[in-house]
């Protein structure tokens, strides 16, 4: 669910698609599909999750890390949002890719490759047209995207001659 803002003058919309509706469509095709629940807000949830995905599958060979934390607040004014808000923000933004990789990374140097691909925005390098509600973006989402941001560069560099490549997309405006 995309959450509404803080002030109210956004109501809580769903998103399209599922877990369940997603693995389907990968069995559709052929293919195997492991549903997996995950908050990147909490760390235990995150670590249980990577757990599963290696001891289910053994190893992973690519990783795309697109969620980031999109609940009250995150796109709020930098006065009216509070410090818990920028806290969980750079948690599910910044922290969480973090765990993930230093679990699946291991495996990945070990048999000689994989890859990583994250989701970074306009936002990460841009200033915003103009303020939140008018244009712009909240500086909790700027913050939280602008350090996920650097990873794939520092990473990528980091791990030169294992085989495994980072790279971040940044897919422009997108409609949900």
């Amino acid at each position: 669910v995309l959450e509404g803002d803080l002030a109210g003058s956004r109501a809580d919309a769903p998103i399209a698609g599922s877990l369940e509706s997603t693995a389907a469509a990968v069995k559709r095709l052929g293919r195997q599909a492991l549903t997996v629940r995950m908050d990147v807000a909490d760390m235990a949830s995150v670590e249980e999750a990577t757990d599963r995905v290696l001891a289910e599958w053994g190893g992973v060979d690519v990783v795309v890390n697109v969620a980031h934390y999109r609940g009250p607040g995150y796109d709020g004014p930098l006065l009216g949002t509070p410090v818990e808000v920028f806290e969980r923000t750079v948690t599910g933004d910044i922290v969480a890719p973090i765990v993930i990789l230093q679990k699946v990374v291991p495996g990945m140097v070990e048999r000689g490759g994989g890859t990583i691909v994250n989701m970074s925005s306009f936002v990460a390098f841009s200033n915003p047209p103009g303020p939140p509600g008018r244009g712009g973006w909240g500086l909790a989402y700027a913050v939280g995207k602008g350090g996920f941001d650097r990873i794939a560069g520092v990473i990528d560099a980091e791990l030169e001659g294992t085989g495994v490549v980072v790279h971040n997309v940044e897919p422009g405006l997108t409609a949900y």
